[in-house]
């Protein structure tokens, strides 16, 4: 079972902080027919590896990463912006929604089938309606606020967020947590 490595055609970035950006070198030397999609404001940072602008260095003085760890610069095949539409198959689609805050160029993905909307928040909302801020140039707690406002009128069923549990049902109160 499980589904064949060379049948994934897009790798979607929701932001250029390492832990979402820096394993998309891996992704494609192992599967080169990959495209990488980031958000156009971000795609250059991760190309140049930019380690500043992506807060490697204040995340490897924090611990986060090892002393050793280096971003690597990364092929970017597709600049996403707010608002765009990726068609996935019949009756399913993905539509690119920018939610800065939690980082600059951060993006959030809703999935809809015939029925159903699945949120695919990031970093900027998680289980229990936590947002994340940290010390870093590009966090801001007015953008993130913003961005919660955005995901909530999509009226998601399903959160799947860039860490923790997902939410498979009942994405409204989480979402509703977050408002409060």
């Amino acid at each position: 079972g499980g589904i064949d490595p060379a049948a994934i055609r897009l790798l979607l970035i929701r932001q250029a902080h390492a832990d979402h950006a820096g394993g998309s070198v891996a992704w494609t030397d192992r599967l080169p027919g990959i495209h990488v999609a980031i958000s156009a404001q971000s795609a250059d940072w991760v190309r140049r590896a930019d380690e500043e602008v992506t807060s490697v260095d204040v995340a490897r003085r924090a611990g986060i990463y090892p002393g050793d760890y280096q971003l690597r610069p990364a092929r970017i095949d597709r600049e996403l912006e707010d608002g765009e539409t990726i068609e996935l198959g019949a009756d399913l689609t993905l539509t690119v929604v920018a939610t800065p805050g939690h980082a600059q160029g951060h993006l959030a993905f809703l999935l809809r089938d015939a029925d159903r909307r699945v949120l695919f928040s990031g970093d900027a909302l998680f289980p229990g309606g936590r947002i994340l801020l940290q010390d870093t140039w590009d966090c801001d707690l007015r953008a993130s606020l913003r961005s919660v406002e955005r995901l909530a009128v999509l009226a998601p069923h399903a959160l799947l967020a860039g860490h923790l549990s997902p939410v498979l049902d009942g994405a409204s109160s989480h979402i509703g947590s977050a408002m409060e």
